[in-house]
């Protein structure tokens, strides 16, 4: 759905939106590698929009993770993406601008509870250092579940975030964005008794003023 929004609503051309679905830990490195081969080459004169809808888990040291299909509980720490390595990736040829939307969530549970079934505890995350000219958007906390609802068929976060690219056709600045994620994703669930979910922007240093005016659309 993001990938179709993104060539639709936010007139991406078709060929720089890359869909990766039920993806392995070698095909993300890869597109990783591309994505970053790309800024290289443009100098640094490029902005990328990052979506990511799946599992995240910590390992036994709190050091959050992607969940590649192929990765079990078992081998986070072998083949699972560090958010560190991820995020600094995206980093590492200093594009102009860097959004990544994360619906997941790290506390172990939340689609799927077959991850936390491998684990005897819950394990607090660890913080993940925002870099650069990068802001991440984030569907929970970091001990909070990212919940998805058979109504909506999608992730509330997605749902909403979707939701809102199609009202203003893009034309939403980040901050705005973050104060309707805030109160709707929140209240939906609430009023569906459902577990609390909070979205949350995390930002660097670089972008911490500047980056509520930031538009999907410039």
């Amino acid at each position: 759905s993001f990938a179709d929004y993104a060539e639709k609503i936010l007139g991406i051309e078709r060929g720089k939106v890359k869909l990766l679905t039920n993806a392995q830990d070698y095909m993300i490195k890869q597109e990783l590698d591309r994505l970053n081969n790309i800024v290289k080459t443009r100098n640094g004169d490029a902005e990328l929009f990052i979506y990511y809808s799946g599992h995240g888990l910590p390992d036994i040291n709190g050091e959050t993770y992607l969940m590649p299909v192929n990765v079990s509980a078992a081998n986070v720490q072998a083949a699972g993406i560090s958010l560190n390595y991820f995020y600094g990736k995206l980093i590492e040829n200093n594009p102009a601008r860097v959004t990544v939307l994360l619906d997941a969530c790290f506390s172990g549970a939340g689609r799927n509870e077959g991850l936390l079934a491998a684990k005897s505890a819950r394990i607090k995350p660890q913080k993940t250092a925002i870099n650069g000219n990068m802001i991440v958007i984030s569907s929970s906390t970091d001990e909070q579940k990212s919940q998805f609802d058979e109504g909506l068929k999608h992730g509330v976060f997605t749902y909403y975030l979707l939701k809102y690219l199609k009202d203003t056709k893009g034309q939403i600045n980040y901050g705005e964005l973050s104060n309707s994620l805030s109160r709707d994703v929140p209240l939906y669930l609430l009023e569906h008794s459902k577990e609390p979910q909070n979205p949350q922007v995390l930002y660097s240093p670089v972008t911490s003023e500047s980056w509520q005016s930031w538009k999907f659309i410039r």
